[in-house]
């Protein structure tokens, strides 16, 4: 098949590497397939406004391109990318028409701009995903009164109120939602296209309109500035989706071993846990577990995706094919793991009487203390006496624990509003460009048949 970049220095034939230059980027960029058209969308308006390209050539561009959206496609690694899949599309659906499909376009800054904006969508997806969580553990957290044991270092410290406990799993998921929002957000600010290559466009359209008909804010100013955000971009959403497993990682742990031995007080959701193949007594936390591998693996991706981005030059570098489709990967991974995560916190259980009781007779050791020492004693007699009470066994006084509460029902309604405002100013310019689009060739007879086939 004929590549996009056939016809210039670099000859096509050759040995065929497909196996191990694009098969993996040419699944992932099925995914990108509407990205690319809407993208497209908004350039050939523009071409066509500004009268740099024919009437003719626009129909059956602007045709083409709304006929393929929606499909789901498998592209062929033989032709590459998406880029090239529509294009060769375009070739057999609109005539010499696709000659003029990408004037004066480079395929990073396509790449780029679709990237872009597959991160804008799902970075608010995600944020929905934690913002509901959230919410979910507002909602539960006034099921409890009663306390249960805290650990550091893996051994019981303190008691903790299980509403404390419920209010910062609250915390940390909407603290997570809202670095989402501002990710999408940072990430709308600047359109790829018309960076080119790294270095500039020669097309002479206004691309500060076309970022603005994808809900950009602007263009780059400065190109190289623009480019050197490709890469860049996987690191950052590489680095959220680490932050988020390494929290769903700890939650996981702390459910293993509340679930497990004779002081158990957590009961694990049907379907988040397996039977042994050998053992019938066995209850294994086979979901929460996984959770801890891919937490582990995404490790590995932040890594390996900072490694790929050091020591390279300023401009794009095709290693930059491999960051991408890891990162695309692990977002999709991500959504999997948040939307089975909500089941699983609606539906545990917790028995509250073999949560205090299972808290050993030292976790009042603290409390304890100081309540000696409201008493009069110095801290360092205070905390000697009880270190004697428990070498010697004595019972200590049950001390409940303060309650805390961080998350406001306010603050849940300001991500949820805040995301909504930012899914607005994204997707109502692009799906404007849609119906400018329909509406031109609504008005062109040939087409509108097309349309309706």
């Amino acid at each position: 098949m004929t590549k996009i970049w056939s016809g210039g220095v670099s000859e096509e034939a050759g040995k065929d590497l497909s196996d191990i230059m694009t098969v993996e980027d040419a699944q992932i960029d099925s995914m990108l397939l509407d990205y690319e058209i809407v993208s497209l969308l908004a350039y050939q308006l523009q071409l066509r406004k500004e009268a740099i390209i024919s009437t003719e050539d626009s129909d059956a561009i602007l045709s083409g391109l709304l006929r393929l959206l929606g499909n789901k496609v498998t592209i062929d690694p033989a032709i590459e990318d998406v880029h090239g899949f529509v294009e060769e599309y375009m070739k057999g659906n609109g005539g010499d028409a696709y000659k003029n499909l990408r004037i004066f376009l480079s395929r990073n800054e396509q790449s780029h701009t679709d990237i872009k904006s597959f991160y804008i969508d799902h970075l608010l997806k995600i944020s929905q995903y934690l913002t509901t969580l959230s919410e979910t553990m507002m909602t539960r957290k006034g099921d409890f009164s009663g306390a249960m044991p805290g650990y550091t270092h893996n051994l019981q410290a303190m008691p903790v109120m299980i509403s404390t406990y419920f209010d910062y799993f609250s915390r940390i998921f909407l603290d997570m939602s809202l670095d989402a929002l501002d990710m999408s957000e940072k990430f709308s600010v600047i359109s790829p296209l018309g960076y080119g290559s790294g270095f500039g466009s020669l097309s002479p359209i206004d691309f500060k309109i076309v970022a603005k008909s994808l809900g950009f804010k602007s263009n780059a100013q400065n190109p190289m500035a623009g480019s050197f955000y490709r890469g860049i971009d996987d690191l950052d959403v590489s680095t959220l989706i680490l932050k988020i497993m390494i929290f769903l990682s700890k939650i996981s742990q702390d459910f293993i071993g509340f679930s497990a031995g004779d002081s158990a007080f957590i009961i694990m959701p049907d379907g988040f846990s397996t039977g042994s193949s050998l053992m019938p007594n066995k209850r294994n936390p086979d979901f929460l577990e996984m959770v801890q591998g891919y937490a582990s693996e995404s490790i590995g991706h932040c890594v390996s995706t900072a490694t790929i981005l050091m020591n390279k030059g300023s401009g794009y570098h095709r290693e930059f094919q491999t960051s991408k489709d890891k990162t695309i990967e692990f977002v999709i991974l991500c959504e999997k793991i948040l939307n089975h995560f909500q089941d699983f916190m609606l539906e545990f259980k917790l028995d509250e009487k073999k949560a205090m009781d299972s808290m050993k007779n030292s976790i009042n050791a603290t409390a304890e203390a100081f309540s000696i020492f409201q008493a009069g004693k110095s801290w360092k007699d205070s905390y000697a006496v009880v270190g004697e009470k428990i070498r010697k066994d004595i019972p200590l006084d049950y001390h409940k624990p303060p309650e805390f509460a961080s998350v406001k029902s306010q603050e849940i309604l300001y991500a949820k509003e805040k995301r909504m405002k930012l899914l607005n100013s994204w997707r109502t310019p692009r799906e404007d460009v849609l119906l400018r689009a329909k509406d031109i060739i609504k008005n062109k007879s040939p087409a509108e048949k097309i349309l309706k086939d």
